[in-house]
């Protein structure tokens, strides 16, 4: 049996599908204020960008992974309240307001020359319990009351975490408080994310809790302003120095931008969310792990373009990493929606395998050659743009629409 009432669901009219919709829910775009909160989330994505940017080593990028994860979380559970109690809330939009306060804070506590680590895990915390708010208000205006407890519960618990990180960078020697505190983030990471992939999962699925044409919709547009934020940084990158160091990276920034576009708009915006608890909860570790690919993938090009051609670093960013994990990412979307076309698996697996070679070459010649990195991230890119070309060429790559 569905928990949802006649109050809170939409007029009657068809549903997206079957398995994810509520009964009787028609499809329902997103308001104003949904678009504004995207807007400051991704600046805050930005924000960790720059920093993966100033220091691209390997603990920085483990450092900006597990962030973006926490943050993509965050932004996911409150947009969902939006599916749950669609209606106006001006409490819910001052405690989202609240919330973008918060991880903007969170933000700038990243890397060596932001706020203190203390301030950061106190407003992550302060996030979560944000969302443990409106989905407690949430609990009280609708009926779906198990899922609506269980994700109030688990977020109290996961700032509680990120708050108890806070007191032991202060309060603990800085030896201590370097492996205490980010043992009690990652515990906190956890504790939302592990349920969240399992038991919430199969309820949104299985309860007729979420308007899938909503969901989807605001999935697909956070993707489209990370990409255009993509651009945002190579500006950002290029701001001062009079010139373009490289103008091939610079261009290529928007061709690439415009190519996973194409390839995610062609390949996975026209299917929908899939059916059944397993498909979407892959869906959301798919997007999940295409927006942080989005964010190395932009660090690696910005900063590619602000250097010259002969002085090209080596490292983590600059590599053909974000690349590979870019085209998993949207292959993984793309066989989701369409397991059973052999033209999406040779065409995704052949784009795979070739940008693995790269990446793989790359990191076997990276102490002979340091710079084979930075033109294996070129190398990726041209394939990104050459899979772009064949969807729009082949019909039977295409979604049908």
């Amino acid at each position: 049996m569905s928990d949802h009432t006649a109050e809170n669901d939409a007029p009657s009219g068809p549903a997206a599908s079957a398995t994810v919709d509520r009964p009787g829910g028609v499809p329902r775009s997103a308001a104003w204020f949904e678009l504004f909160y995207d807007l400051v989330i991704v600046a805050t994505v930005a924000a960790t960008g720059k920093v993966l940017s100033e220091s691209p080593d390997w603990p920085t990028t483990a450092l900006i992974v597990t962030a973006l994860l926490v943050l993509f979380i965050i932004w996911l559970l409150t947009t969902l309240t939006y599916s749950l109690q669609p209606n106006k809330d001006r409490v819910r939009q001052m405690l989202s307001l609240m919330q973008m306060v918060l991880l903007a804070l969170s933000a700038l506590s990243l890397g060596s020359a932001g706020l203190p680590n203390w301030v950061g895990f106190l407003a992550g915390g302060g996030a979560l319990l944000t969302v443990a708010a409106i989905y407690w208000r949430t609990a009280r205006l609708t009926a779906f009351t198990r899922l609506t407890q269980l994700i109030t519960r688990i977020t109290v618990l996961a700032g509680l975490a990120f708050l108890a990180s806070a007191v032991a960078s202060v309060w603990l020697t800085s030896a201590q408080a370097t492996i205490i505190a980010p043992v009690l983030i990652l515990i906190g990471a956890g504790i939302v994310l592990i349920p969240f992939s399992t038991v919430i999962t199969r309820m949104l699925a299985t309860g007729g809790t979420i308007n899938a044409h909503h969901v989807s919709e605001r999935v697909e547009v956070l993707v489209v302003i990370v990409l255009g934020e993509s651009l945002l940084a190579q500006i950002s990158a290029l701001t001062g120095l009079g010139r373009i160091p490289n103008p091939v990276f610079f261009i290529l920034a928007f061709a690439v931008a415009y190519a996973i576009w194409t390839l995610y708009e062609a390949m996975v915006t026209s299917s929908g969310l899939p059916v059944g608890a397993v498909g979407l909860r892959q869906w959301f570790i798919g997007h999940a792990v295409l927006i942080i690919a989005l964010v190395l993938l932009a660090v690696a090009i910005s900063d590619l373009a602000a250097t010259d051609p002969g002085d090209l670093p080596g490292g983590s960013v600059w590599s053909p990493l974000p690349v590979l994990l870019t085209v998993l990412a949207l292959a993984w979307l793309a066989l989701i929606t369409r397991p059973a076309q052999r033209a999406v698996w040779v065409f995704y697996g052949g784009a795979v395998a070739l940008i693995a070679v790269v990446a793989l070459v790359s990191a076997a010649l990276a102490d002979q050659v340091p710079a084979i990195g930075s033109w294996g991230v070129l190398a990726g890119a041209v394939l990104i743009i050459g899979m772009a070309i064949t969807v729009r060429l082949l019909p039977a790559t295409r979604s049908p629409t």
